[in-house]
């Protein structure tokens, strides 16, 4: 069956927002989510690269302006590819914060890095404000991510090495193979 474009995301919204209510306790029955945020939780779920294949990992061991870092580098999900999706009712419907079970912080954009850093993604929030929001573009086969304070799209940066490849980046103005993930319920 095939799904038309303009249907698409609206399609992507309604799944998501049924799968928050099909489990509107989800915090409650996971131990250790961020309590005070006003945070409608999802069930777990893996965010995977569809240009590489990997699974986005929170970089736990990365300390400095880099923990926390987000890189799309995993063959499997484990607990540092666990995130949840929090959703508040004063939010667009596409709109979402993702909590990394990894350190229960939430996913920031850095906006105010300069160079090959700026719009790093970095676990290292304690509530969600304007840095921590990001639109899912819901498509098939994948989907986009896209700032809601920029409007960049994420990016998976496959051009850098060692301890940055991968690395999620806020940073393109269109979604063209970097900027495509999957978005998989754990």
């Amino acid at each position: 069956m095939s799904i038309p474009n303009g249907m698409r995301s609206a399609f992507g919204a309604l799944l998501v927002i049924a799968a928050l209510f099909v489990a509107p306790n989800a915090a409650s029955a996971a131990p250790g989510l961020a309590a005070d945020t006003h945070c409608n939780y999802s069930d777990p779920i893996a965010i995977k690269s569809a240009r590489n294949g990997k699974y986005v990992t929170t970089e736990r061991d990365y300390s400095g302006n880099n923990a926390g870092m987000l890189r799309a580098r995993a063959d499997a999900v484990g607990p540092w590819e666990t995130y949840y999706l929090c959703y508040q009712d004063d939010w667009g419907p596409d709109e979402f914060a993702f909590l990394a079970a990894a350190n229960n912080k939430f996913v920031s954009a850095e906006f105010d890095y300069s160079g090959t850093g700026k719009g790093m993604l970095r676990a290292r929030a304690d509530e969600p404000g304007v840095w921590e929001r990001f639109n899912w573009i819901y498509g098939l086969p994948s989907s986009q991510l896209q700032s809601t304070w920029t409007g960049q799209y994420v990016s998976t940066e496959l051009d850098y090495t060692g301890t940055k490849y991968g690395m999620l980046r806020a940073r393109s103005g269109s979604a063209d193979i970097w900027e495509q993930f999957l978005i998989l319920w754990q």
